[in-house]
């Protein structure tokens, strides 16, 4: 993998800057510091260039620098870098944004495609899973990168004193171990489905089983059934056998009481008793009328009595209102001369004309409604004798003909015994055809039981057929079940070899050798080899005695340092160069990417002359190993290296040139 290109616009001090990561060698980048000569290359933005690299890849530089601090104070906005990824032969871009016009704060992931010349988006919905795909096209964390591919000014990795946690993670990520981890994990996740799929088959199995068992239960159940059903059968027909004869013998019975001869005699005789009865109904009909003209004489003198008292009440009514009539106008008439009651003059009679008036109009309508009454009296008086001789002469037409009507008596009470004879009769003719009934039910009903076959003969026969489906069912599912065990079986030998135990401490192992022979090569070349650094994963326990998996780095110098704190400063970075380096080649060796890019800021402070030319040595040969190199230094390096950068700051603002 390999960063071809780097594109800067107002980050940290660098304003606007454009160069190429591909394969070019030793660089050795200086800086020029314009708004302060007295700092000399200080402040410059030399350490920039590998904080811009770090904060597009993780948003964050290597010192901790994030968010608004690492836009160019002078610009004060549209903060931008770009980094162009090769992994092998396909191109990526990834570009991160902070307070800028168009983009704002936004992380972009994008893949360059050849045949259309054109940048397809490859980000996420969120920063988070677009950090996540970065984090897998480079192949290791942030924290694998700061130790192997960036080494800052201000946290060149201080591996000796790294505790085992960080070491264990840096050393797995590194080694590729985390991929094994993840593969853990996903075999984890496996052995899991697995498992489910076979308990899930269990379960299918023991379902079938079960239902296989309730089908041969199920036979057992109607074969009782069946047995109890023919025994009950042949007890229903004994019955229907003993109730059919005495249904029979009933109606037979019955039938030889009846005689016809004498039901046609009786209804022969209530014919001519009705025969003679019928003569007599036109006096019936006569005698229904005349009562009918007497009942309506009497109701005439009913009403003829009831108007007379009611119009008797209007009279005396009106007489009551006439008198009263006459006694308003006495009234008003003797008022003429008293005072008047409010203004105390006497009234004359002239005041009162037209109230004398008014009540003489009274006095004569009610003498008029009086005589009006009289007269309807009189009227319904006259109208009550008529009413009277009416009724008395329609109750003598009635009195008169009844005593010339026929007497039938005799014949109606010798019809009421000819009908009750008929009635015992019919009884005993429905009797007749009710035992007739019950005798041919019986008949239907033996008959209906004699052809009845047993109903459970279809039901074993449906449960004998439904017994081998479900043995089937139950066979398949048992094959099911062995397979989906030996699947689970295989998933577990899997994550066996994924375990801790298994190929991932393999692959351990196999790092600590290539680390301490990585480390032994630089210190070699930096140190002439007089001091010793160890990796290791097995450490002795102080108080037990007893090796237990922890890793370290131990350090010491034959003859004068026993440990890394002893060291002096100048080898004490050439430890941790040594190990840095040691760790990227393992990185470049065993990790899921090989990134073809070292940068080192300042990692030549406190060697003299002589460790400054051995370092040299091992950072050239790094680049020609790993492909680009970038050394970020105030010692003139510029002879050693193959191109140099210089970085000029001028009003706040940096360049980057390329030479």
């Amino acid at each position: 993998m390999k960063f071809t290109q780097v594109e800067i616009q107002n980050f940290l001090a660098i304003g606007e800057a454009q160069f190429s990561l591909d394969a070019i060698g030793l660089v050795h980048i200086s800086g020029v510091n314009n708004d302060e000569t007295s700092a000399d290359s200080n402040g410059s933005g030399k350490s920039s260039i590998g904080d811009a690299i770090s904060w597009c890849l993780w948003g964050a530089t290597a010192r901790g620098v994030g968010a608004d601090d690492v836009v160019n104070t002078a610009e004060g906005k549209n903060c931008r870098v770009a980094i162009t990824i090769d992994d092998d032969g396909t191109v990526y871009r990834v570009t991160r944004h902070r307070k800028h016009s168009k983009h704002k704060n936004t992380l972009h992931l994008e893949q360059f495609d050849p045949a259309t010349q054109d940048w397809i988006d490859q980000t996420k919905g969120t920063a988070a899973l677009t950090q996540d795909a970065i984090e897998r096209l480079l192949g290791c964390s942030e924290a694998v990168f700061n130790s192997a591919v960036y080494s800052g000014q201000e946290n060149i990795p201080d591996i000796p004193r790294m505790t085992d946690r960080q070491l264990k993670i840096l050393v797995e990520q590194a080694a590729g171990v985390d991929v094994l981890t993840t593969a853990y994990e996903l075999a984890r996740t496996k052995l899991k489905e697995a498992s489910d799929k076979r308990a899930q088959a269990q379960i299918a199995f023991d379902r079938a089983h079960q239902r296989h068992q309730d089908s041969l239960a199920s036979l057992t159940g109607l074969t009782d059934e069946m047995n109890r059903w023919d025994t009950l059968h042949k007890d229903r027909l004994q019955k229907l056998k003993v109730e059919a004869q005495n249904a029979l013998a009933a109606f037979k019975s019955a039938e030889a009481s009846y005689d016809q001869a004498e039901a046609a005699q009786v209804k022969q005789g209530i014919a001519l008793c009705e025969k003679r009865i019928s003569s007599v109904t036109a006096e019936r009909q006569r005698e229904q009328l005349l009562l009918g003209e007497k009942n309506d004489a009497a109701s005439a003198v009913t009403t003829a009595n009831t108007r007379v008292a009611l119009e008797e009440r209007s009279v005396k009514t009106a007489l009551e209102q006439v008198r009263t009539a006459e006694a308003k106008v006495e009234a008003v008439r003797n008022s003429v001369g008293t005072p008047c009651k409010s203004c105390a003059r006497p009234i004359e009679e002239a005041q009162l004309t037209s109230v004398i008036a008014a009540a003489q109009r009274d006095l004569d309508a009610h003498k008029t409604r009086f005589e009006e009454a009289s007269a309807r009296v009189a009227d319904a008086k006259a109208k009550v004798p008529k009413a009277e001789k009416l009724l008395q002469n329609a109750t003598a037409a009635l009195d008169a003909h009844r005593a010339t009507m026929t007497d039938v008596s005799a014949e109606g009470d010798r019809l009421k015994a000819l009908q009750r004879e008929l009635q015992l009769l019919n009884a005993l003719a429905a009797e007749i055809a009710r035992l007739k009934q019950v005798a041919t039910g019986v008949a239907e009903r033996l008959k209906a039981e004699m052809t009845s076959e047993n109903p459970y003969a279809d039901l074993i026969d449906k449960t004998n057929a439904e017994i081998l489906d479900r043995a089937e069912v139950m066979r398949q599912a048992g094959v099911e079940r062995d397979e989906a065990t030996e699947v689970e079986a295989y998933a577990q030998a899997v994550v066996d070899i994924y375990a801790p135990a298994g190929v991932r401490a393999h692959r351990l192992d196999e790092a600590t050798p290539y680390l301490n022979d990585r480390t032994a090569h630089y210190l070699g070349s930096l140190a002439d080899g007089a001091i010793d650094a160890f990796w290791t994963t097995i450490t002795e326990t102080k108080s037990q005695g007893r090796m237990v998996e922890k890793f370290s780095v131990t350090v010491e110098k034959q003859g004068s340092a026993p440990s890394f704190n002893a060291l002096s400063g100048g080898e004490k970075r050439k430890v941790r160069l040594a190990c840095a380096l040691a760790l990227q080649d393992l990185v470049a060796a065993r990790a899921a990417k090989n990134i073809e890019l070292w940068l080192g800021d300042e990692v030549d402070d406190a060697l003299d002359a002589a460790g400054l030319e051995r370092l040299m040595g091992v950072l050239e040969e790094k680049a020609r190993e790993r492909g680009t190199v970038l050394i970020i230094s105030h010692n003139d390096i510029a002879h050693y290296a193959r191109q140099s950068m210089l970085v000029e700051k001028k009003n706040g603002r940096a360049t980057v040139t390329v030479s």
